[in-house]
């Protein structure tokens, strides 16, 4: 988690626009997070602010699905050679999928369809 120092100056500047009353729902704030010369953690200003449901929030959302023990990876695919289809069937043969007590123990998991000609695709894989 970021110390309350990085967040409270991004929460102060939210502050000074409209935004509580003309939105309601998810949004991320993308920034950059770097070392200084001194080594010393800086932020850069917000670069965007995204009024959707978006990859972070996805990715904690997926945690839920992962034993607290076990380490999962979310990625994205895309491959102008090849399909979506022939890299999952791959990765399902190489890492089969293994579920215990609702939760993914290990293996291959596609979060978007796989279709035969789909050329980008979301997955995550537990080992």
């Amino acid at each position: 988690k970021l110390p309350v120092i990085l967040i409270n100056p991004l929460i102060e500047t939210l502050k000074t626009f409209d935004l509580p009353e003309l939105y309601e729902g998810h949004f991320g704030i993308d920034l950059l997070i770097y070392c200084d010369s001194n080594n010393r953690i800086r932020v850069n200003p917000c670069l965007e602010i995204n009024f959707r449901y978006n990859m972070g929030l996805l990715s904690l959302n997926l945690e839920k699905f992962i034993p607290a023990n076990k380490q999962g990876i979310f990625r994205i695919f895309f491959d102008k050679h090849n399909p979506f289809s022939v890299f999952a069937q791959e990765l399902k043969r190489m890492h089969p999928l293994k579920i215990r007590n609702e939760k993914i123990e290990s293996g291959f998991f596609p979060l978007t369809p796989v279709w035969k000609e789909t050329k980008f695709g979301a997955y995550i894989l537990v080992n």
